[in-house]
């Protein structure tokens, strides 16, 4: 199935993936322990009545995957007109926020799933389950809840979201991090952090630490999940080494990071070297559907570990979640113990507001004076620029340390321009993709996280160069020939592989992927036959070899064509050179190698 994943791809497909089950798609437990690697992919069942896949089953075969991965019932039915059957499924795929497609829109009597009973959309008795769950639950935009049928229940509880449309809240808390993060992805940029930390853990066996410092950020984002009518809090566990100062808060709109409403310092009446319950209320934020939230430095120095675990979203439904008191937005709850056990010292605290004012530029628009930086907090005003702005005057930077990697970081909105050139540069992957870029790479054996070989102590990205596989990093309009002098990056062959590295724009005709300009192997970068074997040598490639233009990324791509592979690349330290760096752009000929290598000057 990997295989098969990753043939699409391959191909420059960026569509949702649906991956179905065995025993006629029905059964995913297998996926417990061979889950396909990749993005966009929802996995599917198709839950029938027969022996081995009725309602007993369910956990096992999937429903046992609902609070970590996308779940969709492409089809589902009985086949006697007896609607049983179909009830008990819609009712479990509601409480466990599983998504269905009706099957079959087809006039074919008892012996097939048929929804409609004729021509004209009457519907059957399996049909009348459907539609009423449908009107019931208002999975039909614009009906009121129960829309007046007699059928629905009057014991659902509702809301009304952001648009005024009314539903069934979940039924079951959205689990974001326990031993792992769920349904989320992790696109921190604390370069720090470690994901399974048994150093402290509140329950479970590891939790997910960082060190605040530089305004880096602990972020997890899921589009469209932090619905404020269905959800009505946020719930974690934290742990500090240190006086800390920490903020929570709700952002929107992807690898842009437009902050909303205000943040909330969770440093207050947090107490050192124990956990304290934190418990942060949604309705203190403007109501809508956001995509994720971060908890992120406010100090810019270093100090000492922050280690968070049990994060979720309280659903509505849920009684009893909040233990928060009456008027407070955010509750806190000091545990002297890294075990469930007995609370004391109840403490509430107001939300807090940073200084200064955040303006969020919508298509087409211009700003002036101040670009922003994704994840920075700074007093006075902090411009987001989005898709197809145009951006004039200072920026904005920081400064970011990756194990002795020291290096400035600038955020580009994707499609902007700016004027004149950077002066600091943008990091791409170092022990993690950082500032937006997105990781649209494919092959058998990528790995983002490879501790087989480190470069000064981060995790690398490795791949096997075989079959065209190429580690692919795009971020619209990022690529800029004009501010940027080219690409550094740290390259370990562990044999001689043929490599290329190319720019790449998206096809506004064909929404494909296509190359621009050069196409050269990374040893003619490095101005050397091939690439020395086992060892790191820093490559730099010149941006005036392309023709100038903003494009959309850049990959290392396999084009040997072999079959098989012989071995294994590993990419690390990757960035984009300021182009006032002018002493960079004159040394594409020359690559620094050294087993232990050393520091890059930023």
């Amino acid at each position: 199935m990997q295989q098969l994943y990753d043939t699409v791809r391959k191909a420059k497909a960026n569509n949702v993936v649906i991956i179905n089950g065995l025993d006629y798609a029905f059964d995913l437990s297998g996926i417990a322990n061979y889950a396909v690697k990749g993005y966009n992919i929802v996995y599917g069942t198709h839950p029938y009545d027969f022996a081995g896949k009725q309602v007993s089953n369910y956990d096992k075969s999937f429903g046992y995957l609902a609070n970590t991965y996308p779940l969709i019932a492409t089809e589902f039915g009985e086949y006697n007109c007896n609607p049983t059957y179909i009830s008990n499924f819609i009712a479990y795929a509601n409480a466990k926020s599983i998504s269905y497609t009706a099957w079959a829109w087809y006039v074919s009597g008892c012996g097939f799933p048929s929804v409609i009973s004729d021509w004209n959309g009457t519907p059957s008795s399996d049909g009348a389950v459907v539609k009423n769950d449908l009107l019931c639950t208002n999975k039909i935009p614009g009906n009121a809840t129960n829309n007046g049928n007699a059928g629905c229940s009057t014991s659902s509880t509702s809301s009304t979201s952001a648009t005024g449309i009314s539903g069934t809240l979940p039924a079951v808390d959205l689990v974001v991090y326990d031993d792992s993060v769920h349904t989320f992805t992790d696109q921190s940029w604390a370069q720090s952090k470690n994901t399974a930390d048994s150093t402290q853990k509140h329950s479970g066996s590891v939790s997910y630490s960082f060190q605040p410092q530089q305004y880096q950020a602990v972020w997890f984002t899921k589009g469209a999940a932090i619905d404020t009518s269905r959800f009505q809090g946020i719930e974690f566990w934290i742990y500090a080494t240190s006086s800390v100062r920490v903020a929570f808060n709700i952002v929107n709109n992807g690898n842009s990071a437009t902050k909303i409403g205000s943040s909330i310092d969770i440093s207050t009446g947090l107490a050192v070297n124990t956990w304290t319950r934190k418990y942060i209320e949604l309705s203190q934020f403007p109501a809508g559907v956001y995509d994720g939230f971060w908890f992120q430095d406010q100090a810019n120095t270093a100090s000492g570990t922050v280690y968070l675990d049990d994060i979720k979203l309280y659903a509505k439904t849920t009684s009893g979640s909040t233990g928060s008191t009456t008027g407070a937005s955010t509750s806190s709850t000091t545990q002297s113990s890294s075990t469930n056990g007995s609370s004391s010292t109840t403490t509430s605290q107001k939300g807090g507001t940073t200084s200064g004012s955040t303006t969020t530029n919508q298509k087409g628009s211009t700003t002036s004076g101040t670009s922003s930086q994704t994840g920075s907090t700074t007093s006075g005003s902090t411009a987001t620029s989005q898709t197809g702005s145009t951006t004039s005057g200072s920026t904005t930077s920081q400064k970011s340390s990756t194990n002795g990697i020291v290096t400035g970081v600038t955020t580009i909105a994707a499609g902007s321009t700016s004027s004149g050139v950077f002066s600091t540069d943008t990091v791409v992957f170092s022990g993690s993709l950082l500032n937006g870029m997105l990781d649209y790479s494919w092959g058998q054996g990528n790995d983002p996280a490879d501790t087989t070989v480190k470069l000064n102590g981060t995790v690398s990205y490795s791949f096997k160069p075989y079959n065209n596989a190429a580690v692919f990093f795009e971020k619209a309009g990022a690529i800029q020939t004009g501010g940027y002098a080219g690409v550094e990056f740290w390259y370990y062959p562990t044999n001689t592989f043929r490599v290329s590295f190319e720019v790449v724009q998206q096809n506004t005709n064909d929404a494909q992927f296509h190359s621009v300009g050069s196409s050269e192997d990374v040893a003619y970068w490095a101005g050397v036959t091939d690439v020395p074997l086992n060892t790191w040598s820093k490559i730099f490639v010149d941006f005036s070899s392309f023709p100038a233009g903003n494009y959309d990324g850049f990959w290392f791509q396999d084009k040997s064509g072999a079959s098989s592979p012989s071995g294994t690349a590993y990419l690390n330290g990757v960035k984009l050179v300021a182009k006032s760096k002018a002493s960079l752009s004159s040394t594409t000929a020359t690559a620094t190698t050294a087993t232990t290598p050393t520091t890059p000057t930023p």
